[in-house]
């Protein structure tokens, strides 16, 4: 079972490591549990934080989401969170975006999808602080 928290404003977060091959990134990101992004989104803060050159970034595109539109970089990743015990690590491979940083979204929190949360069982109790995943698939 992978366990994550609710921050300072009740929002429900889980840690994980992002690695980018073609890029060289290996960082540990703390991503907001968003059901209602089909997507997985690193933000500029997070960008910057792993080290992401954006010259290097190729195959943009767009993104639509309750934000408004924003242009997105593709690239392929491998997500690892790790197991509350300490020992067990799940891998999930897949295509990650990342946002062109823009005057809006300097400050926005990186997102983890239902392109990984549709993987997972979720519990989440904010009136007790639980916020847990448990595996059902892997990518």
């Amino acid at each position: 079972m992978i366990t994550g928290w609710f921050d300072e404003m009740g929002q429900p977060n889980v840690d994980c490591r992002l690695i980018i091959p073609r890029l060289g990134t290996r960082a540990t990101i703390r991503f907001l549990v968003d059901t209602g992004s089909n997507i997985t989104l690193l933000h500029p803060f997070d960008i910057r934080q792993a080290g992401i050159d954006l010259g290097d970034l190729m195959a943009e595109t767009g993104t639509t989401g309750i934000g408004g539109t924003t242009d997105v970089f593709s690239e392929r990743a491998a997500l690892y969170f790790t197991d509350a015990d300490g020992i067990i690590e799940y891998s999930y491979r897949l295509d990650i975006h990342i946002a062109r940083p823009d005057a809006y979204n300097d400050d926005f929190p990186s997102l983890l999808g239902m392109d990984v949360l549709g993987c997972w069982y979720t519990e989440c109790d904010p009136t007790n602080g639980m916020l847990q995943f448990t595996v059902r698939r892997i990518l």
